[in-house]
């Protein structure tokens, strides 16, 4: 069978589907047979991909040979029926393959789901997997369960959704809806761009190109918006467990405070401190469970993790310090508490934007450095990413070397711009 793998971000595939769409009958089967004259050529026995470039007139080009199974394999396991685990296995053991049939029966569409933070550049993110609810009705590999740890060890690969239909259109219908009923918390990935992927008319409505979604990028990852109104109060709600463990309240034993914080002709009463992108919140929590928070709006615990605001289904979690909250098919991070402030934070701060490891340390402390120049080149996951000077100015300090293993957020160097103090004399001069 064949498999179109041309929806890809950085040289990597992203969504796959089996058969290949509008391809003409003529070039399918010369692709095939060009295929099966690379493994003769060879003399290769066992699973493998002949993979081929093909251009708008219909003219193909020999890319690679994945001498293996793909990520995208089970596809095609989809729409034939075949188990190509099998298959493999009877090679290694001498046995004859047993294929009755590979004849394609409907279309399958697979994606991937990663840990990543598609706004920000495709970065690979890291995390625990507090909460996760995968959906019914589509066939589901994860790497992932409930309280598995993602490092930056990996691959950022956690799962791939396989949804298989009679035709292309109802694969994607049934994709979209188990993208909408999959829930991740605790680590960010790329669920929302890939919900927004199935549901891009210019793939929907046909093939798609290996520059799609570098074209389309700004509608397919779009910045995360400000958690609604019933988000935040889910988050307070859920957050006022630990906090009152904190601080010693809520004692059971205790009837002073084992209703929590309390006001005089109001009852029980906690805030909530709550972060939500630069906006500081806080939130109000009257009751002691179910919790009234902002108001009329109310959250309800029903379950492990399950929730209602105002009746409505929501998932919320507490991991990192931060509470994660799946609610009408977002995913909102809310970490908990008032950010740090520090005095000695008067210059400009260099953070890893993703953990991984330190590779190169370009400047010293006290170097003059314009802007755009690379500072430090971090990797991790397969990826590098150059730390570049977002100013002409002066480094501070350097606060990591080359071989330190880093987590986002760690704090790299400090740098002042041009313009500021001695620094900007210290530019001037060189």
């Amino acid at each position: 069978g064949d498999r179109d793998c041309s929806a890809q971000r950085r040289h990597q595939k992203v969504l796959e589907e089996a058969p290949a769409p509008a391809l003409a009958a003529s070039t399918r089967a010369a692709l095939h047979a060009a295929a099966v004259a690379i493994a003769r050529a060879a003399r290769y026995q066992g699973a493998g991909t002949v993979e081929f470039l093909l251009d708008e007139t219909d003219a193909f080009f020999f890319l690679e040979v994945n001498a293996r199974l793909q990520v995208e394999h089970p596809v095609t396991e989809e729409v034939t029926g075949l188990d190509l685990v099998e298959q493999q296995l009877r090679i290694a053991l001498g046995e004859r393959l047993d294929l009755a049939s590979t004849a394609p029966r409907g279309h399958a569409i697979e994606v991937r789901l990663y840990a990543e933070d598609a706004a920000a550049g495709f970065l690979p993110a890291t995390g625990t997997a507090a909460h996760v609810h995968w959906p019914a009705g589509v066939r589901g590999d994860a790497g992932i369960e409930e309280g598995v740890p993602v490092t930056a060890d990996y691959d950022p690969l956690l799962a791939k959704l396989v949804a298989r239909g009679e035709d292309r259109e109802a694969a994607f219908r049934t994709l979209a809806d188990a993208l909408r009923e999959t829930e991740v918390l605790g680590v960010r990935t790329n669920l929302a761009f890939l919900r927004a992927l199935v549901a891009h008319a210019p793939l929907r409505a046909g093939p798609a190109d290996t520059g799609l979604i570098g074209r389309d990028l700004a509608l397919l990852a779009q910045p995360q918006e400000r958690a609604p109104t019933e988000a935040r109060a889910l988050a307070a709600a859920a957050a006022l467990p630990a906090v009152s463990r904190e601080t010693g309240s809520c004692e059971a034993r205790d009837p002073w405070t084992a209703t929590g914080p309390w006001r005089v002709g109001r009852g029980s009463v906690a805030t909530i401190v709550l972060r939500d992108g630069e906006a500081e919140l806080a939130i109000e929590i009257a009751g002691d469970g179910p919790y009234a928070a902002l108001g009329h709006r109310l959250a309800r615990a029903t379950g492990h993790h399950r929730w209602t605001a105002d009746g409505t289904p929501a998932s919320v979690a507490l991991t990192g310090g931060a509470l994660w909250v799946a609610w009408r098919g977002g995913t909102y991070e809310l970490p908990l508490g008032p950010r740090e402030r520090s005095v000695e934070a008067v210059a400009a701060e260099l953070v890893a934007p993703m953990p991984g490891q330190v590779l190169a340390v370009h400047v010293r402390a006290g170097q003059p450095v314009r802007r755009g120049e690379i500072l430090l080149v971090i990797e991790a996951m397969k990826m590098e990413l150059r730390i570049e000077a977002p100013a002409d100015g002066i480094v501070i300090a350097v606060r990591c070397a080359a071989g330190d293993v880093v987590e986002r957020g760690k704090r790299l160097a400090e740098f002042e711009p041009a313009g500021e103090g001695a620094s900007s004399r210290a530019l001037d001069r060189s």
